[in-house]
Parts: structure tokens; sequence; C-alpha cells
């Protein structure tokens, strides 16, 4: 991944500016998976747009 994706600080910030707008957007669900097992680790990420039907739906209690 990081011969695609280097990690530089122009990518950290592009990731930071990137997921900050994403929290902020009602649109968006990030999820993330950590290992519990272990060391409680990042072992998975990841960040969707919700489908347009599903954006106009109320959301509670985390599920439509």
């Amino acid at each position: 991944m990081k011969q695609a994706i280097p990690d530089t600080l122009q990518i950290s910030q592009w990731w930071s500016e990137v997921n900050a707008l994403a929290l902020s957007d009602p649109e968006f669900r990030i999820m993330k998976i950590v290992d519990t097992a272990a060391d409680g680790r990042i072992v998975a990420y990841a960040r969707w747009r919700l489908p347009a039907g599903v954006r106009s739906m109320t959301v509670d209690a985390g599920g439509w």
C-alpha cells in the first residue's frame, strides 16, 4: 500500500482533511475495525458514502 500511497507529510495532511470532511458529512460513514485480542490496533478502515436512497432515510440507534 505504501508504494501506491507513500507515507509523506502531504499525504498525511490530505487524509486528515478528507476524513474530517467525511466525519462532518451525514452522507458518509466511517468504520474502524480493531484487534481486541492483541493491542487494539486498527486492522481495517472504511469510509463509505451512503447510497442516495439511504441518505434520505432517518438514522436512529445506529441503523436504518
